[in-house]
C-alpha cells in the first residue's frame, strides 16, 4: 500500500509550556475532548498551496526572462580603455567625492575650492591620450 503524500505545512515555531506554568493560566480548564477546531481554517493558514501547471510555467518564464535580462546588461558594458586604466581613473573620481559633471563644472568654473592642486594633478594622470581620445569621441553607446 502507498501513502498518500501530506501537503506541506508553514513551519510553526513554539515552547512547550512548563505543567506548572500551565496551572496558572486559562488552558488548565480545557482539555482536548472538549475543543473544536475549525480545520480548514487552520489549513487554509498553514498548507502550502500546490501551484498549478500555469503558475509553474509562468514562474519559469519569469525567471528565464530575469536571467535574459542579467546576461544582456553585462554584454551592454563596453569599456573604451583597459582595465587598469579604467581602475586607476576610477580611484582618482572617487577622491573627489562629486559626479562627473560637477567635477567638470568646478573645472570650467576654475573653483580651486574644491579642486587642489593635487586633484587636478591626478585628473591629468588618468586623462585620456591620443589612441584613446577619437574612440572615446566617435563611441554611441550608453554612457555610464
Amino acid at each position: 500500500p502507498v501513502k498518500a503524500k501530506k501537503p506541506k505545512r508553514r513551519a510553526l515555531h513554539w515552547e512547550k509550556v512548563a505543567d506548572q506554568i500551565l496551572e496558572k493560566t486559562i488552558f488548565k480548564n480545557f482539555s482536548p475532548e472538549n475543543i473544536s477546531l475549525p480545520r480548514e481554517l487552520l489549513r487554509a493558514a498553514f498548507e502550502e498551496r500546490q501551484k498549478t501547471p500555469d503558475e509553474i510555467e509562468a514562474e519559469k518564464k519569469k525567471k528565464a526572462n530575469e536571467a535574459k535580462a542579467k546576461e544582456n546588461k553585462k554584454k551592454e558594458k563596453v569599456c573604451l580603455i583597459d582595465s587598469a586604466s579604467a581602475r586607476n581613473a576610477e580611484i582618482v573620481y572617487k577622491r573627489f567625492r562629486m559626479n562627473a559633471d560637477l567635477i567638470m563644472k568646478k573645472i570650467l568654473e576654475m573653483d580651486s575650492k574644491d579642486l587642489s592642486l593635487d586633484k587636478l594633478e591626478s585628473l591629468r594622470t588618468v586623462a585620456a591620450t591620443g589612441d584613446a581620445t577619437p574612440l572615446a569621441k566617435t563611441f554611441k553607446g550608453e554612457m555610464e
